[in-house]
């Protein structure tokens, strides 16, 4: 793998829609650790909705089940803005930098997978992110499946979950903050056997229903999103839809507390080993991750679902605010970090992918050669200063060249000296 510096492909997605994005203000982002806590707890299904207009209308499933549970959606509208923050203003930054949704409209709109994924179920768990644009007059159904296992409002009034073998469960909304219009809220429903549970932001909030035989129902209806849940079409819900996760089993009180938990983790995005610093061990990680074709979302900074170059360029230039080449990481590329790569004495040394970014791997391949010292100094930083103040303009300095050709000369030195 190898990084090509000049890829015109930064941005940041700040698209207008239901709540607020994730990660702009004065906080770095976090990694996304809110998506790997729902990973870990094994979901038959997850939808993270961060699909944006594709000709198939595809919506990506992350589970292990992969794309035999890719959905799709009718009408409404993807790639809106992400849960931002709670209704007391509490950040949620551990769902993901650059994270999107999907929102439902009004017009027969749903995100629908082609399988009855509810159907015979002894235990069960839904949950996910929702955001009302209003109360529905009637039902909105939030996810579920029709004749099996139905969760949604009832009204403005109630949020109920219904199940054709376990009996029902009716929660009166509070009058707070708790799934106002224009808020952004975590719920989960869960069937156990003996009872329905419903929870919101991680706290259990109501117990019901009645033990069941065999199963909470079973039906040949498909799993359906935004409406179609408590009626085969016009249980309308409208406005914005995140991270729907469905399980066989029925998660533990702490489980879902630890989900909403990590949506409001506070380890920084990019620094992967933990340490509130980004150093060496990151980028080295990282790039490691890279190589090895990792899809573990914490390495994944541009939140674009791949573990890529493109990763590794957010982290130098965007996370560490720094250059190609700056070996020793303190902001700037100059000649200390030369000095820094040339004594660990990894140049061409004939040992496989055994360089990190600290020995002189700065093209992502894992060896340390005369390719990553064309990538440093075709970065235009070198004796520029701090990245942070050196501008955007990659003007690569006059001096740059003769650097470039004396590095080149200096390994070719040392490479003939080991031999010899």
């Amino acid at each position: 793998m190898t990084i090509h510096w000049r890829q015109a492909w930064r941005k940041l997605v700040v698209t207008a829609g239901v709540g607020t994005l994730i990660g702009i203000g004065a906080t770095p982002s976090a990694r996304a650790d809110y998506p790997n806590k729902v990973l870990d707890s094994s979901p038959v299904g997850f939808w993270r909705l961060n699909d944006t207009v594709t000709p198939e209308r595809s919506v990506r499933n992350w589970s292990a089940a992969g794309e035999t549970l890719d959905g799709f959606y009718q009408n409404g509208e993807a790639g809106v803005a992400a849960p931002g923050e709670l209704g007391d203003g509490t950040l949620l930054p551990g769902i993901g930098f650059g994270n999107l949704a999907f929102d439902v409209g009004s017009n027969d709109s749903f995100i629908e997978v082609d399988s009855s994924l509810l159907s015979g179920l002894s235990e069960f768990t839904l949950s996910g992110w929702f955001n009302p644009r209003s109360y529905p007059a009637g039902f909105g159904g939030l996810v579920g499946q029709f004749g099996a296992v139905e969760f949604g409002f009832n009204g403005g009034s109630s949020l109920e979950v219904q199940t054709a073998g376990g009996g029902n469960l009716n929660w009166p909304l509070p009058n707070d903050d708790i799934l106002k219009p224009g808020v952004w809220t975590h719920l989960a429903a869960v069937g156990t056997g003996t009872q329905l549970q419903l929870y919101v932001n991680g706290q259990q909030v109501a117990t019901g229903g009645t033990p069941i035989g065999t199963s909470y129902g079973s039906s040949t209806a498909p799993l359906r999103i935004g409406s179609g849940v408590f009626a085969a079409s016009g249980d309308q819900f409208e406005g914005g839809v995140d991270e729907i996760a469905v399980w066989g089993t029925a998660l533990s009180a702490e489980t879902i507390q630890s989900h909403f938990d990590a949506a409001l983790g506070a380890v920084k995005r990019g620094d992967f080993n933990g340490n509130d610093r980004f150093d060496a061990g990151d980028i080295n990680g990282l790039i490691r991750a890279v190589n090895e074709g990792s899809d573990d979302t914490i390495y994944d900074v541009t939140d674009d679902g791949l573990v890529d170059e493109n990763d590794i360029d957010v982290w130098v230039k965007d996370i560490k605010l720094s250059f190609y080449g700056d070996a020793n990481l303190d902001g700037e590329f100059n000649s200390s970090d030369l000095v820094f790569v040339f004594v660990t004495n990894e140049y061409e040394d004939g040992i496989p992918e055994n360089s990190g970014w600290d020995d002189g791997d700065w093209n992502g391949d894992l060896e340390f050669t005369s390719a990553d010292f064309v990538v440093a100094f075709g970065d235009g930083g070198f004796e520029r200063g701090p990245a942070a103040h050196a501008g955007t303009a990659a003007v690569v300095p006059e001096p740059a060249s003769y650097c470039l050709q004396f590095c080149l000369s200096a390994g070719g030195l040392l490479l003939l000296r080991r031999r010899h």
